[in-house]
């Protein structure tokens, strides 16, 4: 599938720019893997791909405590761009990511 791999991703959060690690794995429509930030390593949850888009949520440690972040985007290549949903706060962040 175009989103398995390794991916190094870009993201715009009301904290100042982060960079993380995606290692995504496509089993048909689901989707597996491991999110890695500056706070934490987590696995992905409730994974699943459609053609080039992708959805999946974490669960992670962040400065205000464990939060649940919810990503949705789109593979073009060895680009990939979306939008995580942090719950319940409802922040919406952008983020980019190029694959290893």
């Amino acid at each position: 599938m175009a989103v398995d791999g390794s991916w190094t991703t870009n993201a715009k959060t009301p904290l100042g720019p982060m960079q993380g690690k995606l290692v995504l794995k496509t089993d048909g429509d689901s989707l597996s893997g491991t999110c890695t930030s500056k706070w934490s390593t987590d696995d992905l949850t409730d994974g699943k791909v459609t053609g080039d888009e992708f959805e999946f949520t974490i669960n992670t440690k962040t400065p205000m405590g464990v939060m649940k972040v919810v990503y949705k985007g789109k593979v073009d290549g060895d680009k990939m761009s979306g939008m995580t949903t942090t719950k319940p706060v409802g922040i919406k962040t952008p983020f980019e990511a190029t694959r290893d």
